[in-house]
């Protein structure tokens, strides 16, 4: 049986928030530039284990994150955002 592509980074997410570097603020700006979101909160697509959403949040942006994988999402609330509500999917 074949795992899905959207759990394999879930299988040591741990090992991949300590050892993926975080994005660089210039890029989280341009990005946020780019979408030119008027005050309006961002959605994350996808959010793994913080990276991005910590650089969005750091520059003041509402970021709504969908993480497929629960493990991501959960190093993404105990590492970053301790107060970060987890809803799951059925």
């Amino acid at each position: 049986m074949t795992r899905a592509s959207s759990q394999v980074f879930g299988e040591v997410a741990e090992l991949y928030d300590a050892a993926r570097p975080g994005y660089a603020d210039a890029l989280a700006a341009e990005v946020l530039a780019y979408a030119d979101l008027g005050g309006r909160t961002a959605v994350e697509v996808g959010a793994g284990t913080g990276k991005a959403t910590v650089a969005f949040a750091a520059l003041g942006t509402p970021v709504v994150c969908i993480e497929p994988d629960p493990r991501m999402a959960e190093v993404l609330r105990m590492e970053h955002f301790s107060d970060l509500l987890l809803a799951r999917a059925a």
